[in-house]
């Protein structure tokens, strides 16, 4: 008998007819260098809309907001969060290689008690030079080539652009 009032309360919960910001945010974005973008962020909130970058291997770090007078810590002022409504948008002007990373918007949910983010936005800065991968292939250990067991091998590459690229592992003509 209480079954339906449990669907009914996780089924609210999960649409957002509690209240709660739920955001939508491009997973990926591109501009060509010296460009200007404009990531947008869609919400049901009417908080104020944060936005932070991350990098590969860092934490996050605030980038600026609406209705925020200064930004994060070493953001130049190419960088500008704006909102209509419930949209909120990050405009990057002059685009650097350095800008690129992930973008999450976010804001904070009072009702809650707790910061809610997007699920981000990786930025692409395209029109820079093509670098080749650094490939490095690590070998497995006489002792596990010497076992009748499975042996690892590990691929690193390293230090390459465009990001993102298909990478396959061949015994032969055929793909392992």
């Amino acid at each position: 008998m209480c079954w339906p009032v449990i669907f009914l309360a996780v089924l609210i919960y999960c649409t957002g007819i509690d209240g709660q910001s739920t955001w939508t945010q491009p997973p990926s974005s591109s501009v060509s260098l010296s460009e200007t973008i404009t990531i947008s962020c869609r919400t049901q909130s009417t908080n104020w809309i944060g936005w932070y970058q991350q990098k590969a291997g860092k934490g996050p770090r605030f980038v600026h907001c609406d209705g925020c007078s200064s930004r994060g810590e070493g953001i130049p002022n190419r960088f500008t969060a704006t909102r209509s409504g419930t949209t909120g948008s990050l405009t990057i002007i002059n685009a650097q290689v350095e800008d690129e990373g992930d973008y999450y918007c976010a804001s904070w949910y009072s009702a809650g008690n707790s910061w809610v983010f997007g699920g981000g936005t990786q930025l692409t800065v395209t029109g820079q030079p093509t670098v080749s991968p650094s490939v490095q292939v690590f070998a497995p250990s006489q002792e596990e080539i010497r076992s009748p067991n499975p042996y690892t091998v590990v691929c690193l590459i390293t230090d390459f652009y465009p990001p993102g690229f298909l990478v396959q592992w061949k015994g032969g003509e055929d793909v392992i």
